[in-house]
């Protein structure tokens, strides 16, 4: 569907499919139910419905005219592909409902705190954005993650408290939940600076290549294996 320009997801969604709107590279519009009340949905620009916890493989894979997207914060899983080749994205942050047709949002970067899972490829070539923070419990960084996203710069960890909202950041630091970082994660990126938590055992090959404005690393104190080319060029 090139020609798809818009579409509304009603509130009541609650899965997507594998590949779902591959190569809609028109579609800028996506239109979220984020509260429905006496019937009505009320849509959001940008916003996935609340009850999408799981964006599976390849679901926006190609949207070339996506520019911002919004994932509600009890969201676990993005799949393989996800956001592939979504070389306009520039912002994608997460959302609560504070109540039955309203919502508040997290700043512009922070991924869903309930994220355990981000896939392999899942935001590969996504060449506009550039900030993004991830949760403490995402156990790894997977295979070309965030190659080629050259204008990331700002990146980090967070912690929320949920109780009331409140969060915490920290510029340069991966989660400490972290245990790998795998294959060509950050290849061809622009961070200037990485510290891993002490869980980390293994570093991928070419993880952090040619990263040309990379200035400091700090290695994971239980480092069991570092790979070929982990910090070439």
């Amino acid at each position: 569907c090139s020609k798809l320009t818009e579409i509304f997801l009603p509130y009541t969604l609650s899965s997507l499919g594998s590949y779902a709107f591959r190569n809609c590279t028109s579609l800028k519009s996506l239109q979220g139910g984020t509260g429905k009340l006496d019937g009505t949905n009320y849509y959001t620009l940008g916003a996935l419905p609340p009850y999408i916890i799981n964006i599976p493989e390849g679901t926006f894979y190609g949207c070339s005219a996506i520019d911002s997207l919004m994932i509600h914060r009890n969201a676990t899983t993005i799949g393989n592909y996800a956001f592939y080749g979504c070389g306009n994205l520039k912002k994608i942050c997460s959302y609560y409902n504070t109540g039955i047709a309203s919502y508040a949002k997290y700043p512009d970067g922070y991924l869903p705190i309930n994220m355990t899972t981000i896939g392999q490829y899942a935001f590969m070539n996504c060449y506009a954005l550039s900030k993004l923070y991830l949760p403490e419990g995402l156990t790894a960084v997977a295979a070309h993650t965030f190659q080629n996203d050259t204008l990331l710069t700002t990146f980090g960890k967070f912690y929320l408290n949920t109780a009331n909202n409140s969060y915490t950041y920290t510029n340069n630091v991966l989660p400490e939940s972290l245990t790998s970082i795998d294959a060509y994660a950050f290849y061809n990126t622009r961070l200037s600076a990485i510290q891993m938590g002490d869980d980390v055992t293994t570093l991928g090959s070419s993880a952090f290549e040619n990263c040309k404005e990379l200035t400091y690393v700090r290695l994971s104190s239980a480092l069991t294996t570092l790979t070929y080319s982990a910090c070439y060029g």
